[in-house]
């Protein structure tokens, strides 16, 4: 069961979940279009799509893990940065199985770190690691105190940077401890247009709380899991670009829509948010016995909410356009 602010009480919130359950059965959730364009790309026969089978060769966790390389490309987000903001991520299809494999192994370490179940973010933790110990390409705790008192200086900044390209520096809780040789780029790492180390560390001080042996360990593999996120970030550019860039690396069978389509799709959506906002008034009236004024959705500005969230400015309204995302279609969501 999901809901409107599912994730976050400051913006509207949409899940897309790899599987759907039915009646004591899970199916996964891609629009058979979506899978016949795949399959045909790749060469694929009907018989290698099994979506549980991890060994298949076309299976649900792969493609799945596809997508997530693709939505975490640097060229993509800038190429496409301005129909991201008004619309879904529209996935390209893969031109080759080798850009798909490629691309597939990758995503599957993405969701590694974000779960923080890859092997070298486990490995992170025990007493040596929460003990002073020299310099190294990893942050350490240093101190005794454990009360959160403040995080980092003013303008969530950093304290003894040195070096030049990619400063370290160290994050003060209190005015003796905190952790040290903590990289400036993976400290100001933001998602959703929250500083994630930041965040996570002053959440707990505006809690009261003091840190746990648990939550020094959990910080440090956070970090772990955005330095990695850096590094495959890249990693995933190298190899669309290996293959042929963009869009050389996609196939051009699945051409963006028109200016027609595109509208005609965005007039499909105003049709459907609006049908979610009277059913939802006709429920409230129903089970409170009074009128409902609250909006399912914020007329068309829900998009631009979500934009804002990760830190864009404010879109300006506009027509639709001719050119949009990728090529090829998104899997659709039954």
């Amino acid at each position: 069961m999901t809901q409107h602010h599912t994730v976050s009480l400051k913006e509207v919130n949409y899940l897309f979940p790899l599987w759907l359950y039915r009646e004591g059965h899970r199916t996964a959730n891609f629009a058979p279009s979506f899978l016949n364009a795949l399959q045909a790309t790749l060469g694929a026969v009907p018989s290698n799509w099994r979506p549980e089978d991890p060994a298949a060769p076309l299976h649900a966790e792969k493609i799945f893990n596809y997508l997530y390389a693709v939505l975490h490309s640097p060229v993509y987000r800038q190429r496409y940065a301005a129909f991201l903001r008004t619309d879904f991520p529209r996935i390209p299809i893969p031109a080759s199985r080798a850009v798909f494999d490629a691309l597939a192994q990758l995503g599957a370490q993405l969701v590694q770190w974000h779960l923080l179940e890859h092997p070298a973010a486990q490995a992170i933790g025990g007493g040596s690691s929460l003990l002073p110990a020299g310099k190294g390409a990893h942050p350490r705790w240093f101190g005794t105190d454990f009360s959160l008192q403040k995080v980092g200086e003013k303008s969530k900044s950093l304290a003894d940077l040195s070096g030049t390209d990619d400063q370290v520096g160290k994050v003060f809780i209190n005015a003796t401890s905190g952790f040290a040789d903590v990289r400036q780029s993976v400290w100001q790492h933001t998602i959703g247009g929250y500083q994630v180390l930041h965040k996570w560390l002053d959440d707990r001080r505006k809690a009261g709380r003091s840190l746990s042996h648990d939550d020094i360990t959990h910080w440090l593999r956070v970090y772990a899991a955005l330095d990695a996120t850096q590094t495959l970030m890249q990693q995933v550019d190298e190899a669309i670009e290996a293959h042929g860039g963009w869009p050389g690396a996609f196939s051009q069978n699945h051409p963006p829509p028109d200016a027609a389509t595109l509208a005609a799709e965005q007039a499909a959506q105003k049709e459907q948010l609006k049908a979610q906002k009277k059913a939802a008034a006709k429920k409230v009236v129903k089970d409170a016995g009074t009128p409902w004024t609250g909006g399912l959705f914020d007329s068309d500005s829900d998009l631009d909410e979500m934009a804002a969230a990760a830190g864009a400015p404010p879109h300006p309204k506009s027509q639709a356009t001719s050119v949009k995302a990728a090529g090829g279609k998104a899997p659709k969501i039954n």
